[in-house]
This record gives structure tokens, C-alpha cells and sequence, in this order.
């Protein structure tokens, strides 16, 4: 099946921008994932942070109120706009918010920052292993050396083994009278199947990344090998974490 690495900018439509909020249901999500994001850019001393995924603002703000220099990015206009939107009511400071793709370095912020965040499953977007790799190297490129890089994704592998449930509302998605469903279309394409009360359904298309090609092409984009974590900072199990989470450090160049 041939999938562009652009197909998100139509799936993330004003119909589903319109619900992603209430999908999130920022107070359960933020219980969710816990101090752990924070935690990891505190130890690391981070300052500077570039949120490349930054959907409508939910990790760009959480950082934003725990101190950080925040840079947002989205490749799809209609998030930028809600996330400019949720950071000038939320945020502590100012957020910048533009649009960004993570395959054209001309269209990138200028670094260098301390870290980069690619969160939410976002990589899934991409479906090729070139486009994987060249983002990755896109994203080295706007660290300094022992730069942070942390991505997360969903764990596909125990997805399609059949050893987690196909919906996940306990960490991404935990918003009241929210529904996630999963489904494979083949071994390598998902799709993803969101509802909130009140609104139609919406279905995007993702890569189901093995989580050892992830860390092969971390690896291979200039970064030392990435600890794994699974939700909330635990240990990553790779039967039974529903997402596995990546943390790197950019090598000397």
C-alpha cells in the first residue's frame, strides 16, 4: 500500500481539530502521563524546547508552566491555529506556534535547543524508512550536541501480536466519553478511529513502526542509542506497554 508522509494535513481537518481537545481531556492526560516528560528535560538540564508535534498545544503549554522555553510546530494549519489559541490562555509564556515540516529543514525553526519532543504517536505519519530517517536527522540537526531527543509512538509490535487491547483511553486519549479504535489494514498500516460525544467520527492512517526499526533509524540520524520507557516513565515492556516512549542523545558531530 503506497502512503504519503503528507497525508495528515487533510485527515487533521477542522472537523477533527474541532474535537481534539475533548478527545485529550487535558486534566485526565496530564494525570496520565504524570511528571515524567518534565522530570527526564529537568535532569538533562534543558532550557530550550522544540515541541515538533505539537497538535493543539497540550505538551507545549504543560512545559510552558514547568518553566521551559518553549518552540511549537505542527505541519496541519488547523492545529496551529487552536494550539496559538490554547497557549495564549494556558501557556505561563510566550509559546511561538508555526506551521513546520519535519522533512524540509528550510521550514524548521532555527536551533540550536536543548531538546526535542516528538509526542503523541505522531512519527506514525511518516511512512516511509527515508522520511523516518530524514526527519530524525532534520531533528539532530536543530539540537547542539548531547542535545535531548524524546519520541514516543504506540507499541505496534504487541498490537499486531495481539497482546494489548486495540484501544487505548487510559494514557493519550482519556477525555470523557471519548473512543479510540484501532485497526490493521495491513502488517505495516493502522488506522485510527477517534469519536467524542457529539461529533462524527474521524479516522487517520499510520505507519505501525516496529519499535527496533524506530531505534535503528534514531541511531542511524546521528543519536546515541534511546532508552526505552513505556507509558508514565515505567520500564518499557514490549508485551504489554501500549506505548513506548524513546529518549536519546544527540552525538558529537
Amino acid at each position: 500500500m503506497q502512503t504519503s508522509s503528507t497525508r495528515y494535513r487533510d485527515e487533521y481537518d477542522t472537523a477533527l481539530v474541532a474535537q481534539w481537545d475533548d478527545l485529550l481531556g487535558w486534566s485526565d492526560r496530564r494525570a496520565a502521563e504524570g511528571s515524567f516528560l518534565v522530570d527526564v528535560l529537568s535532569a538533562r538540564r534543558v532550557r530550550s524546547v522544540l515541541d515538533t508535534a505539537t497538535g493543539t498545544g497540550f505538551h507545549a503549554v504543560l512545559l510552558s508552566q514547568a518553566g521551559f522555553a518553549v518552540t511549537a510546530i505542527d505541519g496541519a494549519a488547523e492545529m496551529v491555529e487552536q494550539a496559538r489559541r490554547n497557549v495564549a490562555t494556558l501557556a505561563a509564556g510566550a509559546v511561538p506556534c508555526a506551521l513546520g515540516d519535519w522533512l524540509d529543514h528550510g521550514s524548521l525553526p532555527a536551533g540550536p535547543f536543548d531538546a526535542v519532543i516528538c509526542m503523541g504517536n505522531s512519527i506514525a505519519h511518516l511512512f516511509s524508512p527515508a522520511d523516518l530517517e530524514r526527519a530524525l536527522s532534520n531533528f539532530r540537526r536543530l539540537l547542539g550536541d548531547g542535545g535531548t531527543l524524546v519520541l514516543d509512538h504506540r507499541n505496534y509490535d504487541a498490537l499486531r501480536a495481539g497482546r494489548i487491547s486495540a484501544q487505548d483511553r487510559t494514557y493519550c486519549c482519556t477525555g470523557l466519553k471519548a473512543s479510540v479504535d484501532l485497526s490493521v489494514v495491513e502488517r505495516d498500516v493502522v488506522d485510527i478511529t477517534y469519536q467524542t460525544a457529539g461529533h462524527p467520527p474521524a479516522t487517520i492512517r499510520t505507519r505501525a513502526w516496529a519499535t527496533d526499526d524506530v531505534g535503528a533509524a534514531i541511531r542511524a540520524s546521528g543519536f546515541g542509542a534511546p532508552i526505552l520507557y513505556g507509558p508514565r516513565g515505567v520500564g518499557f515492556d514490549p508485551h504489554g506497554s501500549e506505548f513506548v516512549i524513546h529518549v536519546a542523545t544527540a552525538a558529537k558531530r
